[in-house]
């Protein structure tokens, strides 16, 4: 026994076996981060499982012929051992992914979304009809501070405005956009203050994560308009680490008659 033991030692059998573990499980995290950002199907996983878990008898077998300095020759036995290995690998992926047949047959999976993904839809306009430019600026707003969110990715404007007088629910415009959230929401300009209302809407749970109703003078509209993003950022679950940064902006004009010809005239551009 002693000298098995040695031997398993000698060969770094041990070490390697340990070695490839560590590797295996970095590795089902990184994945399993990846599946559920990308909404891969669950044989996918099963098959990866069963792939790392056959990986550790070929690095046991791997290391007991090449672990020990100068045993680099590859001999009928490893080859032996190392094809039965792939076998019951791919026999066992075979058997997670596909099943045995009797299962009755799944719906077509939908199109894969990232979790970190948005869309900003049009804001309703609550006030006088000629303030539809308003509501519009607003949301362009709304959709230029979130755009410059590091790891975030936003619906476009041609995208997200197509659906200003949807017919269909929150469901259909997410799949329709390939985004995960939907921030939606109205706004009420009136005399010198506005009042704007928006709701953080999970799609595939249609769960609000973050619902607030902000009524402020006209004039801090620029804040307001950071406010409200910042707010949005904070309730998806992004990684805190990519927010460190400063990815606020500056507005185009601090005069408010200003802005509001700088609307119009976006309006006309659209």
């Amino acid at each position: 026994m002693r000298r098995s033991w040695g031997e398993f030692r000698d060969r770094k059998v041990v070490q390697w076996s340990l070695g490839y573990l560590a590797a295996a499980w970095v590795l089902y995290q990184v994945l399993s981060q990846v599946a559920e950002n990308f909404a891969w199907p669950p044989a996918i996983m099963r098959g990866a499982t069963v792939l790392l878990a056959v990986g550790l008898p070929v690095a046991a077998v791997l290391a007991w012929y090449h672990g020990e300095k100068g045993r680099q020759k590859v001999g009928l036995a490893e080859v032996v051992l190392l094809g039965a290995c792939g076998l019951l690998g791919a026999i066992a992926v075979r058997a997670v992914t596909v099943g045995t047949g009797r299962e009755a047959p799944q719906a077509e999976a939908p199109p894969a979304v990232l979790l970190n993904s948005i869309a900003v839809l049009p804001l309703t306009n609550r006030g006088e009809a000629d303030q539809e430019y308003f509501a519009d600026g607003l949301t362009e707003e709304l959709m230029g501070a979130l755009s410059r969110v590091p790891g975030l990715r936003v619906a476009a404007r041609t995208s997200s405005f197509a659906f200003r007088d949807r017919r269909v629910g929150m469901d259909s415009v997410a799949a329709a956009l390939r985004v995960r959230h939907l921030l939606d929401g109205s706004v009420q300009r009136r005399g010198d203050s506005v009042r704007v209302s928006v709701a953080l809407i999970d799609s595939r749970n249609h769960y609000e994560l973050w619902n607030a109703s902000y009524r402020r003078p006209l004039a801090d509209i620029f804040a307001l308009q950071q406010e409200i993003a910042r707010a949005v950022v904070e309730a998806l679950p992004l990684d805190p680490v990519l927010l460190a940064g400063d990815w606020t902006f500056q507005p185009h004009t601090a005069e408010l008659p200003a802005y509001d010809l700088f609307l119009l005239g976006r309006q006309a551009w659209n």
